[in-house]
């Protein structure tokens, strides 16, 4: 079967709880950790610029140069662990393709049913992993983690609520970024102004789904483009994740295969 493929290697274990199964607010660990914050009113480092061009050289970046900014520019400075690389530059096996798209649709499960969460913007540019080697200590979902552990960055555009407050991204002030064209991440963005009617307030959790769906698609692509595996194994991946179109959420999916 499927499953039975899956479950051939030998198991690293990482866990969750599913909510409705442990109504205890045990934190998920799928977010890099804030270290330090910090308030500047400088002229941007040259050490600072030189590193951008640097990494820009690379890997092209997508954000604006820094030069760009006058001497009165004022910096918020956000400093994070190492979350490892992103999902661009990391697909590397079968067994990795299965761990990194449970433990993103686990994260998402618990983040709903504890703060009405969506993400809004979960592309492959925002999904972190690094290789691990640690087991977990929790019991209810055993996630394959396979050597890679997941984080999830960018909450930009996210939507959540804590009691009676909500905080999201309105994006229906913002036009563009439902223009892009000839890429599935920008009919997701199409996709979820469909489903809510363009209304961002209101909390619907089938957004995360579509991310989801958005996902298995970049890795098996990834996957064949990479020539990873063969080409039933591929087929199997792909076949598994067929129905989640299907749900309203996360946790629905993640209840019925909560032993992989």
């Amino acid at each position: 079967s499927e499953n039975d493929e899956y479950n051939k290697s030998e198991r690293e274990t990482s866990t969750a709880r599913v909510p409705e199964c442990n109504p205890a607010p045990e934190p998920i660990k799928r977010k890099l950790k804030l270290r330090s914050t910090f308030y500047v009113f400088i002229f941007y480092p040259k050490s600072l610029i030189s590193a951008w061009e640097e990494f820009d050289k690379q890997f092209q970046s997508e954000n604006d140069h820094p030069r760009i900014f006058n001497s009165y520019q004022h910096y918020l400075l956000l400093a994070f662990e190492d979350g490892g690389t992103d999902l661009e530059k990391y697909v590397s096996n079968i067994s990795q393709a299965y761990s990194i798209i449970y433990q993103v649709i686990t994260a998402l499960s618990v983040a709903e049913h504890r703060l009405s969460f969506e993400h809004r913007d979960l592309h492959c540019g925002n999904i972190m992993i690094k290789n691990v080697e640690a087991y977990y200590a929790d019991c209810k979902i055993n996630l394959l983690t396979h050597g890679v552990e997941l984080k999830i960055i960018d909450f930009t555009l996210s939507r959540m609520s804590k009691g009676t407050s909500t905080i999201f991204f309105d994006l229906a002030k913002d036009n563009e970024i439902f223009s892009g064209e000839n890429c599935l991440q920008f009919d997701i963005y199409r996709a979820m102004r469909k489903a809510n009617m363009n209304n961002w307030f209101p909390f619907y959790p089938v957004t995360n789904v579509m991310w989801i769906i958005y996902l298995v698609r970049y890795v098996y692509d990834s996957l064949v483009n990479k020539n990873i595996g063969s080409h039933r194994e591929r087929q199997i991946f792909i076949h598994h994740f067929r129905d989640l179109h299907r749900f309203g959420n996360s946790h629905s999916f993640i209840s019925l295969h909560s032993r992989i």
